[in-house]
Parts: C-alpha cells; structure tokens; sequence
C-alpha cells in the first residue's frame, strides 16, 4: 500500500456542456514479488478529463481520457516480460446516451 494518495477534481458546467478535470497522486512505494525480489514503483501523478454535451432531451455525448500522463500507474509493476502485465497507459472512451424517459 501507498503511504499517500489524495484526488483533485475540478468540475464545470455551461449550458449544455459539462467539463471535468481531475489530478491523482500516489506515493511512492516497494512490493515484494513472489519469488522474493523487490521492486520499487515510483510516485504517480495521474490527470484525467471528462467533457460531455447534451445534445437534447434524449442525447448526451461525453469523451473522458484516463491516464493522460502516460506515468506508471500504481497497478504497473514492470513490463508484459516480467509477468506483472501493465495496462496500456493512456484510454478514452467516448459514449452516447439515448433516454426515452
């Protein structure tokens, strides 16, 4: 377990539109693997964004990118070579939400 790890999140809206940016911070730490070696994982600063727009009653499109530092995420141990397989770093996802209520 990190020793410390905090969020910031920055929200807005204007209209129809709706906006999200948010920081978070892991310190640094060392695990132990199973075959006894240790291994030091570095500090994180992850940021993230969220934007969304709603197009009507019905229609909402949102695009939200994830690890935009690209920074070893605190799940990251290593490399796919040493079997702790990393995730893929950065990620979006872009959505559209139909309601018929």
């Amino acid at each position: 377990m990190p020793d410390i790890k905090w969020r910031a999140d920055l929200n807005g809206s204007f209209a129809r539109l709706t906006g999200n940016v948010n920081v978070t911070y892991t310190s640094s730490r060392t695990i132990t693997l199973f075959d006894g070696s240790r291994k030091d994982i570095g500090k994180v600063y992850e940021l993230g964004l969220h934007f969304g727009l709603r197009v009507n009653d019905h229609v909402r499109l949102s695009l939200t990118g994830y690890d935009l530092t690209d920074q070893q995420r605190p799940d990251q141990f290593g490399s796919p070579g040493d079997g702790d397989f990393p995730s893929l770093g950065r990620r979006f996802i872009l959505e559209a939400r139909l309601s018929l209520l």
